[in-house]
């Protein structure tokens, strides 16, 4: 079995709980990708009507509705995933640990909360509060990238690999 419990040493628990938190931060990755590939292709803004307001309220509605906005939500949602479970384990790095100390986790939290649970209402308000928090789209990639350069870092030092390579 490739569980906790068959690893022998503390220590190789702890490394096994770490690449399982890596395993969700590779997800989100994914889904990040994902959406800047459909944000890039703006399919989802709506420019045709005369009234602004009409344009900005058909705009959310795509980006609720096509796949730009499932991406966002799943990447985003996926996130805090990771960042709780950067705390359950116990891990530890200061810019990471600053960025979870911010009060954007907790409408994060509620984001995360909102994607995975259903919402009455079409457009929930845990995912307006997040995104209308000024700041939260610099937070968000602040927080991917600061975890990837952990993971990275961490695997490299586990490894003993300097640089990137063709072999698995």
């Amino acid at each position: 079995m490739f569980t906790r419990d068959s690893c022998k040493t503390p220590e190789m628990q702890k490394h096994m709980e770490i690449m399982a938190l890596h395993r969700y931060y590779i997800h989100t990755t994914l889904m990040k990708q994902r959406f800047e590939e459909e944000l890039a292709k703006g399919e989802f803004l709506v420019t045709e009507h005369e009234d602004p307001m009409k344009n900005i309220i058909c705009t959310g509605i795509n980006l609720g509705a096509m796949p730009v906005g499932t991406y966002m939500k799943y990447w985003y949602g996926g996130l805090y995933v990771v960042c709780e479970g950067w705390k359950d384990i116990g891990l530890s790095d200061s810019v990471v640990d600053g960025l979870l100390a911010d009060p954007k986790i907790e409408t994060l939290r509620r984001f995360r909360n909102a994607a995975f649970h259903f919402q009455p209402d079409y457009l929930s308000q845990k995912h307006v509060e997040f995104l209308s928090t000024e700041g939260s789209d610099r937070y968000i990639i602040d927080i991917s990238e600061e975890l990837g350069r952990w993971f990275l870092k961490y695997i490299k030092e586990r490894s003993g690999v300097t640089k990137p390579t063709n072999n698995c």
